[in-house]
């Protein structure tokens, strides 16, 4: 937190070079985590919303890391369950890449021991089966992004299933979203 005061900013500093050449890179998604549950805990917005953005940024790239399964451990056991930001960015990522993560058993192992992540991976995959079956694959996503000031998460829906519609709820906050 010091640093984040002092610089606006936090990891700054390059990672030390390891002399084990053997030893995968590595991630920093473990500590965005542990920086965000700090910032919600001590309401330091500002370093809430850097760790959010690094720790959506890195699970861009580090969904296959070694430790993805323990990160998402850390991020359902440090903060309370209305707290979603790093929740959600878990889940899609999940979500988008469950061929390539479902068979490594630590990952099954965090999954079924996290009752709020499988529910929300059996949402998602739910939706995009049901619009599959009533589209035959041809339906297009829209992105909708929530206004609400405290939610702000951005969701994709089904263009077909919801043409001629003028809103839906965000399934963040339960917020009605016009849609363009």
């Amino acid at each position: 937190m010091i640093e984040y005061f002092h610089y606006f900013d936090y990891l700054r500093a390059p990672a030390p070079a390891s002399d084990h050449t053997s030893a995968p890179p590595k991630s920093f998604l473990v500590e965005h985590a542990r920086v965000f549950a700090m910032a919600t805990k001590y309401q330091a917005d500002g370093l809430r919303q850097l760790a959010a953005h690094k720790f959506k940024e890195t699970a861009s790239k580090d969904w296959n890391h070694e430790d993805f399964a323990h990160t998402v451990h850390v991020v359902y056991t440090s903060t309370s369950d209305n707290i979603i930001e790093l929740r959600q960015i878990v889940a899609d990522t999940i979500h988008d890449h469950l061929e390539d993560l479902k068979d490594k058993e630590e990952v099954e192992t965090v999954i079924s021991g996290l009752g709020g992540l499988a529910y929300s991976l059996l949402k998602r995959r739910c939706r995009t089966l049901s619009c599959t079956r009533e589209h035959g694959g041809d339906a297009l996503p829209l992105v909708v992004q929530c206004l609400q000031s405290t939610c702000r998460h951005s969701f994709s829906i089904c263009r077909q299933c919801h043409s001629g519609r003028r809103m839906v709820y965000c399934p963040f906050c339960g917020n009605n979203v016009s849609l363009p």
